[in-house]
């Protein structure tokens, strides 16, 4: 059997509802986006498009960011004409300012929750600030071996790459303790590791903490390197293209009969695309530039790879 393991970060992917413990108030109808029902259903409608393009009725797994609660996740569910019965809905609740959260949707017919949990992000040089959890689960295709996901959305770099790049290696960090206790229980643990990082796979915090390229003894494979060394990308800033949103996996997951992972890629079809008559080229078309409304997808496009069992 095959299916698509997808990640996804879906920008701002709030409902039309004032949760008063976040700050969401610059996605309410009453806001300078006018960010309404129509426009909220919209959305759901092109991301279960793009869902659904991928695979029918949806990929076997879809590791989702900047997503505002669970219900969100439900009506994702139901604008791919599905439901509760048939899909597995899964969140980490975070304490991330503006109530920004990372998810996962799996199909039932397909894996077995075994467990999951959240795995909260401390910044030592900034206590006070929040971020998104990582959300880990494992899940079982039938009676094969589990696979541990781990689902990711690092500290951005809106104040700066290098004055923000501590965080991202306190989210590395936290990350791979919490990996390094299934490893040395079981070393030929089936690990993947999805998400919107904020920085590409040559960057300290993702190379130096987690990759195999940059160290040895470094648990994982990063899957994004050829993509990112044709300076190609699933997000793109001032006409430059970036790897943000990548997948890493433990080698046993590239060499298994059991449960193997095939193609990483990023998804990229023509109409998520808009084009750049500034910098003449075409990128991912978002629902909002600034203020202004575009009616598209998201900022990041898709990345995915199959997994064949």
């Amino acid at each position: 059997m095959q299916t698509n393991l997808v990640f996804y970060n879906v920008e701002n992917l709030f409902d039309t509802f004032d949760d008063p413990l976040t700050n969401d108030n610059a996605f309410l109808p009453e806001a300078k986006r006018e960010w309404h029902e129509k426009r909220y259903a919209l959305k759901q409608q092109r991301i279960a498009k793009v869902l659904k393009e991928i695979e029918d009725p949806m990929p076997g797994i879809v590791g989702l960011a900047e997503i505002e609660n669970r219900k969100v996740l439900l009506d994702l569910v139901n604008s791919l004409n599905l439901d509760e019965e048939q899909i597995g809905i899964l969140l980490a609740d975070s304490p991330d300012e503006r109530g920004m959260d990372v998810g996962l949707l799996y199909r039932k017919d397909i894996f077995q929750l075994v467990t999951k949990t959240s795995i909260p992000i401390f910044f030592p040089s900034d206590p006070s600030d929040k971020t998104r959890d990582i959300l880990y689960v494992h899940l079982k295709p039938d009676d094969l071996p589990g696979l541990h996901i781990y689902i990711n959305h690092w500290p951005s770099r809106v104040e700066g790459q290098k004055a923000t790049e501590v965080k991202r290696f306190d989210a590395a960090k936290s990350l791979r303790s919490h990996m390094d206790i299934i490893l040395n229980d079981t070393p030929v643990a089936n690990v993947l590791v999805m998400g919107d990082l904020n920085c590409t796979p040559d960057s300290p915090p993702v190379y130096r903490v987690l990759d195999k390229k940059g160290h040895s003894e470094n648990p994982l494979l990063n899957l994004g390197w050829d993509i990112h060394l044709s300076k190609s990308g699933s997000t793109n800033y001032r006409g430059k293209w970036l790897l943000f949103d990548q997948m890493l996996v433990t080698p046993s997951l590239l060499n298994s009969s059991s449960l193997k992972i095939l193609d990483f890629s990023v998804v990229s079809y023509s109409w998520m695309l808009f084009y750049n008559p500034k910098y003449k080229d075409y990128r991912p078309n978002k629902t909002y530039g600034g203020t202004d409304y575009h009616g598209g997808f998201s900022g990041h496009l898709p990345v995915k790879v199959e997994l064949k069992f």
